[in-house]
């Protein structure tokens, strides 16, 4: 990607919840900076049932891994999560936090 480039793609909300990883090393080592994300609700897209988020990502040399790791991005920008966040139990019975919302609310920020 050219200097000032900017990727966006749709990922798994797992990946801006967990911590390091090489990808997220890579990300930044080629001088990518997160510059905007979205969380979605769950099941936004008929065909998954998993969070997921639009990652903005712009080439500036600025970035930073912690930028990518532990819902940093979405603590500092809570208007960016396209829902409310509530809890529930996993089939394993571990408390976990997912994004609820109707899709008609989504559409319309999106439009």
């Amino acid at each position: 990607m050219n200097e000032g480039g900017v990727l966006t793609f749709i990922v798994p909300s797992s990946f801006l919840q967990n911590g390091r990883s090489f990808a997220k090393e890579q990300i930044v080592a080629r001088g990518g900076e997160l510059i905007e994300a979205y969380r979605l609700p769950e099941g936004i897209f008929e065909d998954t049932t998993i969070g997921t988020d639009i990652v903005v990502i712009q080439k500036t040399g600025n970035g930073h891994v912690g930028d990518f790791t532990n819902d940093a991005f979405f603590q500092e920008n809570p208007s960016n999560i396209l829902g409310e966040i509530r809890t529930r139990k996993n089939k394993y019975g571990k408390e976990e936090t997912y994004v609820y919302a109707n899709k008609e609310g989504v559409m319309e920020f999106i439009e």
